[in-house]
């Protein structure tokens, strides 16, 4: 005589951010002796479904199109602070004047000589 049946459970139910889980058991009973196996499936995660602004899955709001003013890149003012207010060709000025400073010099000692 054989009898034979197979269940399943859900362990964790998917969700839009994480994956659910699912066990089957199988039972088989063959001439009066009871066998037995069970299996994990996955059940991969929820796709966010939006209706009326909001998944009818977690009830996250819909992401936002943005609007042309965003698309078109910040504002002048909106440029990030470095905190960084050295004028840079100051340097630039003062180096190069202090190589013409060092060549003259240079120069000069070996006229000297």
């Amino acid at each position: 005589e054989r009898e034979m049946e197979v269940t399943s459970r859900v362990l964790s139910a998917p969700t839009c951010y994480k994956d659910g889980s699912e066990v089957y058991t199988a039972t088989l009973t063959l001439d009066g002796v009871t066998y037995q196996d069970t299996r994990v499936r996955l059940l991969p995660r929820l796709r966010h479904a939006y209706e009326n602004g909001f998944c009818i899955h977690c009830g996250e709001a819909a992401p936002t199109m943005p609007t042309p003013s965003d698309a078109a890149g910040p504002a002048e003012d909106d440029t990030p602070k470095t905190g960084d207010v050295t004028p840079l060709a100051l340097y630039l000025i003062a180096w190069t004047l202090a190589g013409i400073g060092a060549a003259f010099c240079g120069i000069s000692m070996k006229r000297r000589r």
